[in-house]
């Protein structure tokens, strides 16, 4: 047997832990860091053309959510709390069953037209982000 195989049957929860624990040092990262004094991953879209991409502002959101203000990271990116719903429900699905007999559905699992309606609104969202105005010019980070 080998040492990753070995790995993988006595210690299922170290792949879920690992990814935990480098988790959450980027999170430290981003809270004590603000992205708006300099962006600690620029967006290559808005690089490139100037145009915001539907992500853009989360990093700027998810440091003002970390540091206590939720309108402001909602001002940020109003995508945020979908993205933090998805990537927690993604994570749990796949860490719980490894350290418990608890198990939850994989967002994977989601009827196709949940993520047809999910990418329409990223579009539209995108779309509406970068008109010059008022009020939607709101939306943009």
């Amino acid at each position: 047997m080998t040492v990753a195989a070995a790995a993988r049957t006595s210690r299922p929860w170290a792949g879920p832990a690992a990814v935990a624990a480098a988790g959450t040092a980027a999170l430290t990262v981003v809270a004590l860091r603000n992205p708006a004094e300099g962006a600690l991953i620029p967006c290559p879209l808005h690089g490139a053309t100037g145009l915001w991409c539907p992500g853009c502002g989360m990093t700027r959101g998810l440091h003002k959510l970390l540091n206590g203000d939720l309108l402001g990271a909602l001002g940020s990116n109003l995508f945020l709390p979908v993205a933090l719903g998805l990537l927690a429900w993604a994570f749990l699905a796949w860490a719980l069953p490894t350290v418990s007999r608890w198990r939850l559905p994989s967002p994977a699992r989601l009827p196709s037209r949940t993520w047809v309606v999910l990418g329409l609104a990223l579009v539209v969202f995108a779309v509406l982000r970068n008109l010059p105005v008022a009020p939607l010019d709101a939306l943009a980070p």
